[in-house]
């Protein structure tokens, strides 16, 4: 295993102001997708910025401690300090940190403590919050999201960026982790609203950005891409240096197949990925190398449904 890139680290490496409106484009298509009143639920209140919980602040502190130590970056799983979970998986705590829509006032968990220390403190009680106050949490997160991309372009913030920070997938770049939000974003959008271009595009960026990270930091040589039919894929490599992202080329790289809103709803755990298999609606393409990833089961929760569907399946075609 790996501890950080002396190459490449994904997205992160891009031109600022490429990810930064990769990452705002999606935040926008977002909102427009939810409307004006957008029905308060769990995933959709762990978006938001709330004065009780600011997710990226507490991050930037995060990162800050970690730049300030011996090394930046990746570390091998279990080697960085406990950290509040990142974008990928909010955790049951921070759901109810903001507002579910479940009867009774929500528990909200006071901000955990730095690197590895408990927070002791006894939750507090908020009610659930109004469509009105979720459509301001959520624009609040778009414009913190923005303000943070402009501090982390900065040539001063370069350490800052490449700082680890902690995520439910185990320690990532400050800035991975950030352009990993519009994943996130594309899970929680409710299945009556519209996933517009700019968010599918960012949310299939962001799963292969993580997917690239997580492979580097098991030292494993690996490439893969997710096709899309729409022509909105991307692929990554990673070797002993670090990792790339970049568009899909086509060809045939080593990964799943399929229309842009598929792979998003196997994400959001809204389809079933051995049914669509079975109706061609999905199709994986060069298997004997996929497998090669099949390690990174190792590092993903139960709770991401996507890589864990595929890499889970592919670990079934293996044995």
């Amino acid at each position: 295993m790996y501890d950080h890139p002396r190459g490449p680290r994904g997205a992160a490496s891009h031109p600022q102001d490429e990810l930064r409106g990769r990452v705002l484009r999606a935040w926008d298509a977002f909102l427009a997708g939810l409307g004006e009143a957008p029905e308060p639920t769990p995933a959709l209140a762990a978006l938001g910025d709330w004065p009780e919980d600011r997710f990226l602040a507490r991050l930037l502190t995060e990162a800050r401690s970690a730049a300030e130590g011996p090394a930046h970056g990746l570390a091998a799983p279990g080697a960085a300090p406990g950290a509040a979970p990142g974008p990928p998986d909010e955790g049951a705590a921070r759901t109810a940190a903001r507002g579910p829509v479940a009867e009774g006032p929500a528990q909200v968990p006071s901000p955990p403590a730095p690197h590895g220390a408990v927070a002791a403190a006894e939750p507090r009680r908020l009610p659930p919050p109004s469509a009105a106050d979720l459509r301001s949490a959520l624009r609040r997160a778009r414009d913190t999201t923005a303000e943070v991309l402009d501090r982390l372009a900065r040539p001063e913030s370069a350490a800052l960026a490449a700082a680890r920070t902690g995520s439910a997938y185990g320690p990532l770049p400050l800035l991975t982790q950030v352009h990993a939000i519009p994943f996130q974003l594309a899970l929680a959008l409710p299945r009556t609203a519209t996933a517009g271009e700019p968010l599918q595009d960012a949310a299939c960026a962001a799963l292969l950005d993580v997917l690239g990270a997580l492979a580097f930091r098991r030292g494993l040589r690996a490439t893969a891409a997710a096709h899309t039919t729409d022509g909105r894929g991307w692929w990554f490599r990673a070797d002993g240096e670090g990792w790339t992202l970049a568009p899909a080329p086509g060809g045939d790289l080593p990964g799943p197949e399929a229309r842009t809103e598929v792979l998003l709803g196997v994400a959001a755990g809204r389809c079933s990925v051995p049914t669509l298999l079975a109706r061609r609606e999905l199709r994986l393409r060069r298997i004997p190398q996929l497998l090669a990833l099949t390690p990174l089961l190792d590092d993903l929760p139960v709770s991401i449904p996507l890589p864990r569907a595929v890499t889970g399946l592919l670990g079934r075609l293996a044995f």
